[in-house]
């Protein structure tokens, strides 16, 4: 951006509901840059369009720079205290697969594939996860926590977000890992456990993710159910020479498109190209 950054302002939002941030009634020559994080939801921040010259929103995908053109979507980054450590090589790891996670309603199917259930038909169990006393007394009785030290499996539910393990264990146990599980939050496919997993130089298994330039050509494996997702990574831990190369791709992608500089010169990129549109440059 060089010398241009003087003539633009950036704002950061953090926000779950569909409010207006205080930045838009501001009234400047500088061309004003909003940084819209949080809101699983995704609302469309289309009303708030000609407030800035660009708005930068997690969680929204492609679906609304379709029709807005000064939108872009936004990776959601990594939660606070955090510590990546890619250092570690792929055979001095501990855990081969690891999940920590709440058990919300959008990871039914995946808890019914990491346990006995997945024996169970679906109607049946369906049946009974949507009756809360039911599940309640289903969890109970099938448990949270499906590690296994024989496969060094790390996979427990938890009750809710960031209920689990402390930053600095879970932070410490990610970069110990060889494959990441990381399924769908409440709402949205993009999590934080993704990007961490990523900075951490695991190999990541997901559900679907947007057609974003963040992830589009990117080493992440995406599968359309956790049946096979389960057995992509099993698969996968007798592919060593397969692993160390989707390792090297995942820390390469991570540098260059999720780290702190990759998504400034995504912004810059997206600023520059508005810009050169509109003719303001």
């Amino acid at each position: 951006m060089g010398d241009n950054f003087n003539e633009f302002d950036f704002y950061i939002f953090s926000n779950h509901n569909n409010s207006v941030p205080a930045s838009a009634s501001i009234q400047n020559k500088k061309r004003k840059i909003l940084i819209y994080i949080s809101d699983e939801a995704a609302h469309s921040p289309a009303f708030l369009s000609e407030k800035y010259f660009a708005i930068f929103k997690s969680y929204i995908g492609s679906k609304y720079s379709k029709h807005n053109s000064n939108i872009f979507p936004f990776p959601l980054g990594y939660v606070n205290c955090f510590k990546a450590n890619s250092e570690i090589k792929l055979e001095d790891r501990q855990y081969d697969v690891f999940f920590s996670g709440n058990l919300n309603y959008s990871r039914w199917r995946f808890y019914k594939e990491c346990s006995y259930l997945s024996l169970v038909p679906d109607f049946l169990y369906y049946r009974l996860m949507l009756r809360p006393t039911w599940r309640k007394q289903l969890v109970k009785l099938v448990g949270t926590d499906f590690t296994s030290t024989s496969k060094r499996w790390y996979v427990k539910f938890n009750k809710g977000f960031k209920t689990g393990l402390d930053i600095e264990t879970y932070s410490s146990i990610l970069s110990r890992s060889k494959i990441v599980l990381s399924p769908k939050g409440f709402e949205s496919t993009e999590t934080f456990r993704l990007t961490e997993a990523l900075s951490c130089g695991c190999i990541v298994v997901s559900e679907g993710l947007p057609n974003v330039p963040f992830y589009q050509k990117s080493p992440i494996i995406q599968v359309e159910n956790w049946r096979e997702g389960l057995a992509v990574a099993k698969a996968l831990l007798k592919q060593p020479a397969r692993l160390v190369q989707l390792q090297q791709e995942s820390i390469k992608w991570w540098n260059d498109n999720l780290s702190d500089s990759g998504v400034s010169r995504y912004i810059v990129m997206s600023i520059k190209q508005l810009s050169e549109k509109n003719k303001l440059v």
